[in-house]
C-alpha cells in the first residue's frame, strides 16, 4: 500500500475514534519518540540522538516503548507502553514526534506536528522515505545500522526548524578565526 497516493493513505489509516478532540491540546516544548518493541542498543541510539539534537534547547524528551534503562537515559523519562488515548494526548502536546512508520506516524501527520522517522528494517526505510517525499516529515536514518541524521533532508530539516543545536566544533572554529582578526 505504500504507492497509493499520499492523501488516501491518510484518509484510509487515520485513527478515526475522536482524534478530531486532541487537536484541541495545547502543544508544549516536548519531544516524542516512539520504540515500539526496540532491543535495548537500539532504544540507546534513539535516547542519544533525541538528547544530542533537542536537550540543549529545552525540549522535554518522553520516550515510549524500547527498553527502558536505569543508567545514563540522558534525562529522558521512558514509559515501557501506554493505552492510545494517553498515547494521543501525550502527542498532540508534543511539538516533535520520532518514530519508525506506523500508524502513529498517520496519527501525528494529521495533529500536524513535525516528524522524524526512522527505519527499523528495509521495508519500513521504504515506507520512511515515501512519506518523507509525500509529507513535511523527515527520513533520519536506520536505527538498527546506527545510521541515524545522516540524511541530507534531515540537515534540511534542522535549518528549517531552527533549533539550537549543540556544535562545538563550529564554536571553536568560529573563536579561533575571531582570535586571528583581532
Amino acid at each position: 500500500h505504500m504507492f497509493n497516493e499520499f492523501e488516501d493513505v491518510i484518509q484510509n489509516s487515520l485513527f478515526t475514534f475522536g482524534i478530531e478532540s486532541y487537536k484541541e491540546n495545547k502543544e508544549t516544548k516536548r519531544v516524542l519518540i516512539y520504540a515500539g518493541n526496540l532491543n535495548f542498543r537500539s532504544s540507546f541510539l534513539l535516547d542519544r540522538f533525541a538528547f544530542t539534537h533537542f536537550s540543549d534547547s529545552g525540549y522535554e524528551i518522553i520516550r515510549v516503548g524500547g527498553v527502558p534503562r536505569k543508567k545514563a537515559n540522558f534525562g529522558i523519562k521512558t514509559w515501557s507502553k501506554t493505552n492510545k488515548r494517553d498515547f494521543l494526548k501525550l502527542l498532540s502536546e508534543s511539538e516533535f514526534f520520532i518514530s519508525y512508520y506506523g500508524q502513529s506516524v498517520m496519527d501525528a501527520s494529521f495533529l500536524n506536528k513535525k516528524i522524524l522517522l526512522y527505519s527499523i528494517s528495509d521495508y519500513h526505510e521504504k515506507l520512511a522515505l515515501h512519506f518523507s517525499k509525500n509529507s513535511e516529515a523527515v527520513y533520519v536514518g536506520n536505527v538498527i545500522t546506527k545510521n541515524m541524521n545522516l540524511t541530507a533532508s534531515y540537515q534540511k530539516f534542522l535549518r528549517k526548524v531552527n533549533l539550537n543545536l549543540k556544535n562545538e566544533g563550529f564554536n571553536i572554529l568560529k573563536q579561533k578565526i575571531q582570535s586571528l582578526l583581532v
